[in-house]
């Protein structure tokens, strides 16, 4: 098998020695784990995957990713994706898309098995997040049976959160801000983190714990994504 993006070959190296190709064959793989992709093309190798992982990736649509009758759980995290039309992935039951760059949640109303949606981290419209999001969940548990309704969720930013993202992106930055998250019935504000592709790798998930003030006030005085990191780097360290 050939690869046109190392960080495929990889991840392909780990599915196997997790014994995620019971039968040796890499092709069948059911779960593949890939950071740092470039491309998604080498996704057409694999042909029976139930769970998909890509983080810190270059997608900006969930179609690129091709269909694959059987994924059902998929996580899309730290990277361009602005769009959520899911076609080609009828068994999806779980998306988590924290942290990029969506807006609109209309394209996952009507998905026939989704009852798990994480939305943490990206700059929705002021609609989508407070009328959709609550109106997706809806349509999702419209469709959901027991036992499994009991755990249906669309997963939201707290309003700090919210409302930190939307002004990072519309200055231009290519920031984010990740805290807990709450259903969507209700908006509590959690811890905070930023999220950009120069601070991944610091903390945890790869952020700056940040509280709401300093940010904004240093966000209005830099012009780019890594200047921010740098400063915000700063400002927090100087607290520790």
């Amino acid at each position: 098998m050939t690869f046109l993006d190392p960080a495929f070959e990889a991840a392909a190296g780990k599915a196997l020695s997790r014994g995620y190709c019971p039968d040796g064959v890499l092709a069948h793989a059911s779960a593949l784990q890939v950071k740092g992709s470039r491309s998604v093309a080498d996704l057409a190798h694999f042909t029976r995957l139930e769970r998909l992982i890509l983080s810190g990736h270059s997608t900006r649509s969930l179609n690129e990713l091709g269909p694959h009758e059987g994924l059902a759980s998929l996580k899309v995290e730290f990277g361009p994706l602005r769009t959520l039309v899911v076609e080609g992935l009828p068994a999806l039951h779980t998306l988590d898309v924290a942290c990029n760059a969506i807006e609109d949640v209309e394209p996952l109303f009507d998905h026939p098995s989704l009852w798990h949606v994480d939305l943490r981290g990206n700059p929705l419209t002021e609609r989508s997040y407070r009328e959709r999001a609550k109106a997706l969940l809806a349509d999702i548990r419209s469709r959901v049976l027991e036992p499994r309704w009991a755990n249906t969720r669309v997963v939201l930013p707290g309003e700090e959160a919210w409302r930190l993202t939307r002004m990072l992106r519309e200055r231009g930055l290519e920031a984010n801000v990740l805290d807990r998250g709450s259903g969507a019935e209700t908006w509590k504000d959690e811890e905070l983190t930023l999220i950009t592709p120069t601070s991944r790798g610091r903390r945890g998930k790869g952020g700056i714990r940040v509280d709401a003030e300093t940010l904004r006030r240093v966000a209005l005085k830099v012009d780019d994504a890594e200047t921010l990191t740098e400063r915000m780097a700063q400002e927090m360290a100087g607290r520790a």
